[in-house]
């Protein structure tokens, strides 16, 4: 069995993830095995998705070509994989909607973003598949930012009532055309492909990963568009609400699990305190432009008004 720390939690997994962290812990948050999982979820409150069902504390994934995943009572994750499995397929799974699905199960809010770490706060982008979260990270991390997250943003209410964002695991990856718009340096050097039919890399970050559980500053919406330039703008309270409530990672499992309720308290909250805002970004930036974005992305969450 391997030993780990990821998400805020301590893992003990039959299944190898060498990007998690390792841990010495001798009490785990979570299980993660290899055995039988259920055929299907059964009962009247069952919601069946294309991938996966979900009711009250239990969430299965089939995933064709690769085999199922069982989550349950947010500490266990059985993985039953077909004959010959894609296990890249699996492990993104596992790592992903079935972490995703433990943290529900334990009323955590996920938004589908990456993290940068500035002057003990942190500052989120969020957004749809493509949208620029971890090109975002990634050009923060070179201008030499310390990151608290890539692709899951993890948020809990403590006991004193303050929301913090609590770290993930220190990984970043990038598609090449965005390692071709930031360019490596110092501070990000490319790694090994993700996949060996996929052109994109797991990134070697130099700065520091943030352990610690952060207030939250600052919250970017970022929109891909077709408009010539770029724009920073504020949102009214409403819009900022919908947008929080859009981009929660893996909302779906939330119609079987239940935590609508609490996600929009938790929601309702973060705003009250922290700037959120849009960034419309062009698609096709050249890098100057981008670079210029970037500066003034950094100067509005520097200098508050």
């Amino acid at each position: 069995m391997f030993q780990y720390k990821a998400y805020s939690l301590n893992i003990n997994s039959e299944i190898e993830f060498p990007e998690f962290m390792p841990s010495e812990k001798q009490e785990f948050d979570v299980e993660i095995v290899l055995g039988k999982t259920p055929d299907q979820l059964v009962g009247e409150n069952v919601v069946t998705k294309v991938r996966y069902q979900a009711t009250k504390n239990e969430v299965l994934y089939l995933l064709k070509g690769a085999g199922k995943i069982y989550i349950s009572k947010g500490t266990s994750i059985i993985v039953e994989p077909i004959e010959n499995p894609d296990w890249e397929h699996l492990k993104n799974h596992v790592r992903s909607r079935a972490i995703a699905a433990i943290l529900h199960q334990r009323k955590w809010a996920i938004l589908h973003g990456s993290a940068i770490y500035k002057n003990g706060k942190a500052i989120i982008f969020i957004g749809r598949s493509g949208a620029g979260k971890s090109t975002f990270l990634g050009a923060f991390i070179k201008k030499g930012y310390d990151f608290i997250s890539d692709d899951l943003c993890l948020i809990k209410k403590t006991k004193e009532g303050q929301i913090l964002l609590f770290p993930a695991y220190p990984q970043v990856r990038l598609w090449e055309n965005s390692i071709q718009l930031i360019e490596t340096n110092e501070h990000l050097e490319k790694g090994p492909a993700v996949r060996s039919e996929l052109d994109k890399y797991f990134m070697k970050p130099k700065t520091s990963f943030i352990k610690n559980p952060t207030p939250i500053n600052n919250v970017y919406v970022l929109n891909a568009t077709q408009n010539k330039v770029h724009s920073i703008q504020n949102l009214p309270p409403l819009e900022k609400l919908s947008q929080l409530l859009k981009f929660s990672f893996a909302k779906g499992h939330l119609e079987g699990l239940g935590g609508h309720i609490e996600q929009f308290e938790l929601y309702s909250q973060l705003l009250k305190d922290t700037s959120i805002k849009t960034i419309d970004r062009p698609l096709g930036m050249k890098r100057e432009s981008f670079w210029k974005m970037i500066e003034e992305v950094e100067h509005d969450f520097l200098n508050p008004v």
